[in-house]
Protein backbone atom coordinates (compact mmCIF):
# COMPACT_ATOMS: atom_id res chain seq x y z
CA UNK A 1 0.00 0.00 0.00
CA UNK A 2 1.34 3.47 -0.84
CA UNK A 3 0.94 4.96 2.65
CA UNK A 4 2.37 8.60 1.39
CA UNK A 5 -0.82 8.48 -1.04
CA UNK A 6 -3.10 6.83 1.92
CA UNK A 7 -2.05 9.95 4.24
CA UNK A 8 -3.03 12.68 1.40
CA UNK A 9 -6.38 11.20 1.04
CA UNK A 10 -7.19 13.04 4.98
CA UNK A 11 -8.58 16.71 5.09
CA UNK A 12 -8.91 19.29 7.34
CA UNK A 13 -11.50 19.44 9.57
CA UNK A 14 -13.88 22.61 8.39
CA UNK A 15 -13.64 24.21 11.85
CA UNK A 16 -16.90 26.54 10.62
CA UNK A 17 -18.84 23.74 9.40
CA UNK A 18 -22.38 24.63 11.59
CA UNK A 19 -22.53 20.08 12.55
CA UNK A 20 -18.73 20.65 13.80
CA UNK A 21 -19.19 23.40 15.46
CA UNK A 22 -22.23 21.90 17.84
CA UNK A 23 -20.06 18.77 18.07
CA UNK A 24 -16.89 20.84 19.68
CA UNK A 25 -17.99 20.26 23.07
CA UNK A 26 -14.77 21.74 24.71
CA UNK A 27 -11.61 23.75 24.55
CA UNK A 28 -10.05 20.19 24.45
CA UNK A 29 -11.71 19.16 21.74
CA UNK A 30 -11.08 22.29 19.56
CA UNK A 31 -7.30 21.58 20.29
CA UNK A 32 -7.32 18.21 19.31
CA UNK A 33 -9.50 19.28 16.20
CA UNK A 34 -6.29 22.00 15.57
CA UNK A 35 -3.85 19.80 16.04
CA UNK A 36 -5.14 17.19 13.09
CA UNK A 37 -6.00 19.81 10.87
CA UNK A 38 -1.74 20.83 11.29
CA UNK A 39 -0.78 17.78 11.12
CA UNK A 40 -2.48 16.83 7.38
CA UNK A 41 -1.16 20.47 6.67
CA UNK A 42 2.57 18.97 7.90
CA UNK A 43 1.92 15.88 5.85
CA UNK A 44 1.12 17.43 2.55
CA UNK A 45 4.16 19.42 3.29
CA UNK A 46 6.60 16.35 3.69
CA UNK A 47 6.93 17.33 7.27
CA UNK A 48 6.05 13.58 8.69
CA UNK A 49 7.83 13.94 11.99
CA UNK A 50 5.65 17.49 12.78
CA UNK A 51 2.71 15.80 11.88
CA UNK A 52 2.64 12.20 14.06
CA UNK A 53 4.05 14.77 16.95
CA UNK A 54 0.53 16.77 16.71
CA UNK A 55 -1.23 13.52 16.35
CA UNK A 56 -0.32 11.91 19.53
CA UNK A 57 -0.81 15.26 21.43
CA UNK A 58 -4.13 15.39 19.23
CA UNK A 59 -4.83 11.83 20.08
CA UNK A 60 -3.94 12.23 23.76
CA UNK A 61 -6.35 14.91 24.44
CA UNK A 62 -8.79 13.30 22.99
CA UNK A 63 -8.56 9.72 23.11
CA UNK A 64 -12.10 9.08 21.04
CA UNK A 65 -10.75 10.48 17.99
CA UNK A 66 -10.90 8.23 15.00
CA UNK A 67 -9.83 10.79 12.29
CA UNK A 68 -6.63 11.17 14.25
CA UNK A 69 -5.81 7.34 15.20
CA UNK A 70 -6.55 6.45 11.91
CA UNK A 71 -4.42 9.10 10.15
CA UNK A 72 -1.40 8.68 12.85
CA UNK A 73 -1.64 4.80 12.38
CA UNK A 74 -1.06 5.54 8.66
CA UNK A 75 1.78 7.53 9.40
CA UNK A 76 3.20 4.62 11.47
CA UNK A 77 2.56 2.27 8.61
CA UNK A 78 4.83 4.53 6.26
CA UNK A 79 7.11 4.78 9.02
CA UNK A 80 7.59 0.90 9.39
CA UNK A 81 6.16 0.59 12.17
CA UNK A 82 3.30 -1.94 11.82
CA UNK A 83 2.57 -2.89 15.59
CA UNK A 84 2.16 0.78 16.82
CA UNK A 85 -0.39 1.22 13.89
CA UNK A 86 -2.21 -2.11 14.01
CA UNK A 87 -2.75 -1.13 17.96
CA UNK A 88 -4.39 2.40 16.85
CA UNK A 89 -6.45 0.44 14.02
CA UNK A 90 -7.23 -2.00 16.57
CA UNK A 91 -8.40 0.37 19.17
CA UNK A 92 -10.70 2.47 16.56
CA UNK A 93 -12.55 -0.79 15.61
CA UNK A 94 -13.44 -2.30 18.63
CA UNK A 95 -14.61 1.65 19.94
CA UNK A 96 -16.65 1.53 16.27
CA UNK A 97 -16.72 -2.16 14.77
CA UNK A 98 -18.08 -0.21 11.71
CA UNK A 99 -15.30 1.93 11.14
CA UNK A 100 -14.34 0.31 7.26
CA UNK A 101 -11.24 2.63 7.11
CA UNK A 102 -10.12 1.55 10.43
CA UNK A 103 -10.93 -2.35 9.93
CA UNK A 104 -9.27 -2.05 6.09
CA UNK A 105 -6.17 -0.72 7.54
CA UNK A 106 -5.93 -2.88 10.71
CA UNK A 107 -5.94 -6.02 7.58
CA UNK A 108 -2.99 -4.23 6.08
CA UNK A 109 -1.37 -3.61 9.20
CA UNK A 110 -1.65 -7.04 9.99
CA UNK A 111 -0.38 -8.21 7.32
CA UNK A 112 3.30 -6.20 7.31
Amino acid sequence: MDYRREMGKFRPIDMNDPTIIQSIADERTHTAITLYNNAVVSLAQGNDDIAVIALRKSVGLCPDFHDAMILLGVCYMGAGEGRRAADLFEAVVESDGENELARSYQEDAAMS
